[in-house]
């Protein structure tokens, strides 16, 4: 940096070094930033994967998570709207992938059972600060010497369901790449600015009109099964009866999502170690 550079380009120049790029938001983001600060204290966007991993290493697999953030802007981004025009989105050239690790090896499975149901609630209860990145936190539960629980949650404002699904595929895919010694090329993908400009350039009017003659007829919402107002936070329920709960606990095990294997990817620990 210039020694005869002004504050201003002083400013300019460090804030470059930090943040990748900043862009407007889409439609559906800028209403979860609508009622996510309308409802502060909601859950309901918020989004939890979890699942069990059984052989993990978990050096390569923090490493793997590491590498499919640095590819993907959108676990890098903060979102700010004080003070401005419109509310932007901010994508920082990095941020921490921070973990939280613990280990129960040891208890008995009731309370094990127990401290998960716990951790999950609490976890899936605990708000982000949007305009602070990362909206996405980790953590690997040792449950035994070779299965871990682990648990991702982030704020729906990043991802939806189609990016979820990439961003767990990069991971996967990364891990396969290491494992066999290879070196994974960044995925090639157009920038989501490049989405939020083309719903800009689109005629809104003609949007309008669209969904007021596809919801013609509909005089009021549609019921949805889900929790109300600071609840599970996206989770759906099922009609039950007591036998269908007994059964549904006989059959629980520590690990409600099911058990997933990594024998794919460079996260395994190899048996013959």
């Amino acid at each position: 940096m210039s020694d005869t550079a002004g504050p201003a380009q002083r400013q300019r120049l460090a804030a470059a070094e930090v943040i990748e790029d900043i862009h407007p938001l889409s439609p559906l983001q800028q209403g979860l930033l609508f009622h996510t600060l309308r409802e502060a204290d909601s859950a309901v966007y918020l989004s939890q994967t979890t699942a069990l991993l059984s052989g993990l290493d978990p050096v390569a697999f923090r490493e793997s998570w590491e590498q499919t953030v640095a590819w993907h802007p959108a676990l890098r981004s903060a979102f700010l709207w004080e003070g401005a025009d419109e509310p932007v989105q901010v994508v920082y050239r990095r941020v921490p992938v921070r973990f939280d690790t613990q280990d129960w090896r040891g208890l008995p499975p009731d309370a094990m059972r127990k401290r998960l149901t716990a951790f999950l609630d609490r976890d899936r209860n605990e708000p982000f600060q949007l305009s602070h990145a990362p909206l996405a936190r980790y953590a690997l539960l040792r449950l035994g010497e070779d299965d871990y629980q682990f648990v991702w949650t982030y704020h729906a404002i990043l991802l939806d369901g189609w990016s979820t699904a990439m961003v767990m595929r990069d991971l996967v895919r990364h891990g396969a790449a290491s494992r066999a010694g290879e070196v994974m090329p960044p995925p090639d993908r157009a920038p989501y600015r490049d989405f939020v400009e083309w719903t800009r350039l689109r005629d809104q009017d003609d949007a309008r009109r669209h969904w007021r003659e596809a919801l013609r007829g509909f005089t009021k919402p549609t019921p949805l099964p889900v929790a109300g107002p600071g609840g599970s936070g996206g989770r759906t329920g099922w009609p039950s009866t007591p036998r269908r709960s007994r059964r549904r606990r006989r059959n629980a095990s520590v690990r409600p999502p099911g058990r997933t294997g990594c024998r794919s990817a460079s996260w395994c620990r190899r048996r013959g170690r």
